[in-house]
């Protein structure tokens, strides 16, 4: 009965994740796409949260592209790399990366009428 409740819980949980990636959050590089950036899940999920980057560059090894952004599994592949234990890492370039988001059209909140409560 504990393993049932363990796959369950673990499942549970994945399918959480994802959830959340592609509900709360900004799109920064793929407006077009449904998963979304959120500092609070790439906390919560050690890097999940930069779910948009990921869709828009999907060879490329991390999913928090800035140095600040939480993302263990980045540090880790990128410290494997060092040691030789991973290599021919896929980086998308800078260039790509700042033509997604200036492409990316700001989405600003709907207008308010005249009438509306504050």
């Amino acid at each position: 009965m504990a393993v049932c409740l363990r796959i369950v819980i673990v499942l549970h949980s994945t399918f959480f994740v994802n959830s959340f990636a592609h509900t709360f959050g900004t799109r920064p590089y793929a407006p077009g796409e449904s998963a979304r950036d959120n500092w609070l899940g790439a906390i919560l999920t050690n890097g999940e949260g930069f779910h948009n980057f990921h869709h828009r560059f999907p060879a490329d090894y991390r999913n928090g592209v800035r140095r600040y952004d939480w993302d263990p599994s980045k540090w880790c592949i990128y410290l494997m790399s060092k040691v030789g234990l991973a290599w021919n890492l896929r980086k998308a370039s800078d260039h790509r990366i700042a033509e997604a988001a200036i492409a990316a059209p700001v989405i600003a909140p709907p207008a308010r009428s005249a009438g509306d409560a504050t």
